[in-house]
């Protein structure tokens, strides 16, 4: 129980509406020190259930950037209520962005087909796929690709053919005819991540593992460069990422979207790798009860509960 004096805020010889202020003030300093309180009780190494944040901080959100497989897909599919859920953040005036590994062309049809989505952060940042009515060409978010100073296509075949030569069982990803920037291997028993890594190391490649695929990028953008450059350019200029964006993943490869203080807050659906699975990956701060698109409903339903 924290008890607080709200005599203590008042400003005698004042106005009723100088007054609400004052008592405003008290609101804020009681939410600070429940903050510390709980930091001080919780285990560090743990997020925090997703009821957690202010609503004062979930009522000033513009843009809730949300990882694809695993976070918003059950079963490898996306639930009619978690679309619905799409629908009505945009109509609070959120805009939706999907931030995957996966190809341009995946990236295309989820941008062309899924209602409420303002676009699609594909290939792990390196590629923006607006969402619009008609046929939309990938943006390349990396200029290092576009100025030629990034790793050639042909080092890019080369460092694939390399991985599936040292890891006999292992099996080029199915989507890789409509990749952009990068190639992936099928993730899988007997394919060490840092023996995929040292081989691209050596192209001048960079490796990123996930759940699916290890992907070997001529990139060096992630999925947090990746989503700012596309806010800042493309989908919202002028938003303030720090607190006006939040993000959710599930994944270790999703740890770039909970780095502290980069988001207004940082969620995690109930499957999220914790730190002690995959040691140095950090975190989300808070953590939905459910898993997959139902943990991403619970935090679409605070998000708009805290707009009304």
């Amino acid at each position: 129980m924290l008890v607080t004096d709200v005599g203590e805020f008042r400003v005698r010889n004042r106005s009723h509406a100088e007054l609400r202020l004052n008592l405003g003030t008290c609101v804020r300093h009681v939410e600070g020190a429940a903050d510390e309180i709980r930091a001080a009780l919780w285990p560090g190494a743990e997020p925090l259930p997703v009821w957690n944040p202010p609503a004062r901080k979930l009522a000033a959100v513009k843009v809730v950037a949300a990882a694809v497989e695993g976070t918003v897909t059950a079963g490898g599919q996306i639930a009619p209520s978690v679309l619905a859920m799409f629908e009505r953040l945009r109509d609070s005036g959120r805009q939706v962005v999907l931030v995957t590994g996966r190809s341009a062309g995946w990236g295309a049809a989820l941008a062309r087909y899924l209602p409420g989505v303002s676009g699609v952060v594909a290939e792990n940042g390196a590629v923006l796929i607006p969402a619009g009515a008609g046929e939309t060409a990938p943006v390349i978010l990396d200029e290092a690709i576009l100025d030629g100073s990034a790793p050639t296509a042909a080092a890019l075949e080369e460092c694939l053919a390399a991985v599936l030569e040292k890891y006999p069982d292992a099996r080029p990803g199915s989507d890789n005819y409509c990749r952009v920037s990068d190639r992936t291997v099928q993730a899988g028993d007997g394919i060490d991540p840092e023996g995929v890594r040292r081989i691209a190391d050596g192209y001048g490649l960079t490796c990123t593992s996930g759940t699916a695929h290890h992907h070997l990028s001529r990139s060096s953008l992630d999925k947090k460069t990746g989503l700012l450059l596309a806010l800042a350019r493309y989908l919202s200029p002028g938003t303030d990422a720090a607190t006006q964006v939040v993000t959710v993943g599930d994944a270790a490869n999703d740890a770039v979207l909970f780095e502290p203080g980069a988001f207004a807050a940082a969620f995690g659906v109930r499957c999220a790798v914790p730190p002690s699975t995959a040691p140095g990956t950090q975190a989300p701060q808070y953590m939905a009860l459910a898993d997959g698109g139902t943990g991403f409903g619970e935090i679409a339903a605070l998000l708009l509960q805290a707009r009304d």
